[in-house]
Formats: structure tokens, sequence, C-alpha cells
């Protein structure tokens, strides 16, 4: 009874000895970098020495693959010698022959099973849900286990190495860049946990999509914009910057297509009254930068910053003007609007109505109306809701009229200058 009780108890250790390679292999795999990397700056040692064997996944799963295998083998052969022997004992008087066979195989069934459910399933569950105290606890461990059998992981590693090469999959899927679908999708199920509210799930959605939305579907058209001719008088650029209310005006010379700087309106108030009667515009206009339409607006916004520039002017593939970008237009692309007390009241640029539609200005962007309504409007035949309407309908189109685009319809509403912009309805399967 003693022996038996001794290889039972050697059994449940090697199912302990199991589940621990299990617990943090699921822990070291999913635990959070973003969390790790503040224990990491908090000066926690275990954080960083997760991060070392996160870091480098062959080795640490080598090391743990190496300890399942001893584990699993020593138990299987644990429980096929030693334990079935005292159940044969008591078959065979009963069913013959066969009870040795039939002992071996109710106890490597029964093993097989409590080594699955205690060893595999309940410690890989546990980890899943607590990866950051599993991982933090299991680091030194394994991180020694790793040096003791290193012989041998190199050994695994290396043949490891040579297969996914000749494979022809040669990065790690932590090489692997993720994708903008993945990056909402996680934000999605943030915002479904409550772990993020929906002002910061548009916010972040915002910043991602900057860095694949080019400037042409954000920036101020041509037909837009106010600006000034490099010939102008001071007096004349001041009331037209005071009409404006802008503080940075295009100059340009005989037509808009030919801008050769900008004017900052701070530059008019340090004029004495001998330079506002003998300088032009020209003279005073500082230089610009000029980028092309396809550029994409994360790039954008990065150099800007780093340059300290607020305006930049958009040009077609033709080189002349499209329009132009502020720094404010990138900005609220992500967070919103920015308003502040000397901005004039401007019409209210949308509407969103209860049942998922909404109200736009006819000359809003197509990318706007698909950030504020979880749409995927076309932007490859337009770039606003009315060039949209006009490139379904090859014409202008009339007030009151309306246009299926994809799965969804624009409405031009009587007083021409707005869009109702909704979602079709799903169309039914057909039973089968």
């Amino acid at each position: 009874m003693d022996s038996l009780a001794v290889q039972l108890g050697l059994v449940f250790l090697l199912i302990a000895a199991n589940a621990f390679f299990a617990a943090a292999e699921i822990a070291l795999v999913s635990i959070n970098r973003a969390r790790l990397q503040v224990l990491i700056d908090a000066g926690n040692r275990r954080a960083r020495l997760v991060e070392k064997l996160s870091d480098d996944s062959t080795r640490f799963l080598a090391t743990i693959q190496v300890g399942v295998t001893f584990a699993s083998f020593f138990t299987s052969a644990t429980a096929a010698v030693q334990l079935s022997a005292p159940l044969a004992a008591l078959l065979v008087p009963r069913v013959g022959p066969w009870g040795e066979q039939l002992a071996f195989f109710v106890v490597t069934a029964a093993v097989s099973l409590l080594s699955l459910i205690l060893g595999e399933l309940v410690p890989k569950r546990i980890a899943l849900g607590s990866a950051e105290a599993v991982a933090l606890a299991v680091a030194y461990p394994i991180d020694w286990l790793a040096r003791v059998s290193s012989p041998l992981v190199r050994l695994l590693s290396g043949v490891t190495d040579l297969i996914v090469r000749l494979s022809g999959q040669n990065k790690l899927p932590s090489e692997v860049g993720i994708t903008l679908a993945e990056i909402k999708s996680t934000i999605d199920l943030a915002e479904e946990s409550g772990t993020v509210g929906e002002q910061e799930r548009r916010i972040i959605y915002g910043a991602v999509a900057l860095n694949t939305r080019p400037v042409r579907t954000l920036m101020v058209p041509r037909v837009q914009l106010v600006s000034i001719s490099a010939n102008a008088s001071i007096p004349e650029a001041r009331s037209i910057a005071a009409q404006s209310g802008h503080t940075r005006l295009p100059v340009y010379i005989e037509t808009i297509d030919t801008i050769i700087g900008i004017l900052h309106a701070k530059d008019l108030l340090a004029l004495n009254p001998q330079q506002e009667a003998t300088l032009a515009v020209r003279e005073i206009a500082r230089p610009v930068q000029f980028v092309p339409d396809s550029k994409l607006a994360g790039g954008l916004l990065r150099e800007m910053q780093l340059q300290r520039t607020h305006l930049v002017v958009v040009v077609d593939e033709y080189g002349g003007t499209a329009g132009v970008v502020t720094l404010e237009d990138l900005l609220e692309e992500i967070v919103g609007e920015i308003r502040d007390e000397y901005d004039a009241e401007e019409e209210t640029e949308y509407e969103r109505l209860e049942d998922g539609s909404g109200i736009f200005l006819a000359r809003t962007s197509i990318a706007t109306v698909n950030n504020v309504l979880d749409f995927e409007l076309p932007r490859d035949s337009a770039l606003t809701l009315r060039g949209l309407m006009e490139a379904a309908l090859e014409r202008a189109p009339k007030e009151g009229e309306r246009v299926e685009v994809d799965r969804f319809e624009l409405e031009l509403l009587p007083d021409g200058q707005r869009i109702t912009v909704r979602a079709l309805p799903e169309p039914e399967q057909e039973e089968a």
C-alpha cells in the first residue's frame, strides 16, 4: 500500500510539473506587452526577465516543450509500469490472460484523462485569466531551466529555425505588422468591455486612420480657399484677414496655381505706418511648403510637428493647387472639431440621426462621413458627398433626388446644401 501511495504521488507530481509548463507557456505568450512595459519602467526585475523570455520565444518555448515532453513521458511510463500491476493482479483471476492488457488500458486512459484536465486544461485556463501574475511567477524557474537545458534547447531551436526557414516563413508572429482591421477589432472589444469609451475609440480610430489617408481627403479644397495677391497692399491684406478670420493666407501671383508664400496675420501687426504705405504682400510673405495630394496624412502630421509648420499647400499630379492643409485640420481628424472663443459660428457640418443615418453639408468629405457613421462609402471617385452623387448620376444632382451607392443611399435635401446618408437594409436571404 505504501508503494502504491508513493507511485500515485509520483504520478500527481509529474502531472503538476506538466501543469506548470502548460501555464507558463500560455502566460508568457499572452501577457499584455503594454502592461509589461509599465512594470519594467517601475523597475520590476521579473517583468524585465519576462520581456527577455518573450523576445526569445524560440528559446523559452523549446525549454517548455522539453519539460512537457519529459513530464508526459514519465507520467505515462510510471502509470503503465507501476500502477497497472496492482490492477492486473485483481483482473487476471476474473478475466483471464486479458487482465494485464485491460489493466494497462484502463490505467493509461485514466492517467491520460487526469493529465489532460489537471495538467493542461485547468492550468491553461488559469494562466489565460491571470497571465501577468503567472508570467511573473514562472519567469525565474523557466529562465533557470533554460540555462540548465541550454545544450538540448539550442539543438531543438536550431532544428526548428532550419525547418521554418525551409518552409519560407522567416518571420515570427511578433515581427509581422498588425493590420488596421486588427487594431480596430481590438479597440471595439475594449469599448464593449468598458475599458475605453466611445470618444476614446474615435480618437484611436482617427489616429490610426491618418496613416492610411492621403491628404486630399481632408484638405480645404481650392474652391474654398481664401488667398491674396502678392501685389496687394498691406491695408488690403488686413481687410481680407479680418473678414476671413484666418491667421494664415496663401499668397499667389496671377492665379491660385502659382502660390509663392504664406502671409501671417501677426506680421501685419508688426508693421509701422511707413512700411504699410510702401510694402506689398510679397515682401512680407513667408516661405511655403508644398506636398503632393497623395501624401499620407500621418506622415505629414509628423513632418509639420518637426518643422513647426502650421499650413502646407497641396498640389495635384499636374502641379496645380489642389487645396491647403493646416495642422489644425490634421488634429481635428483625431480629436474632433477644435473651436476657440474667437471662432465665428459655423453651420453645423452634420447631424447624426437615431436610425444610424446622418445629415451632412454637401461639401463634407466622404472620409468624415465614414468616420462619423462608421460607414464604408467609396472614396475612389470623389472626395465630397456632392462629388459622390455627381459621379454616381454622371451629372449634377437635383434637389430631393436620391441615388444608391454600393450599400448606401444619398439624398440631396430641398435646400440643395445638405445630403442625407443612410445604410440600405441587407437583402433577405432566399429560403433554400
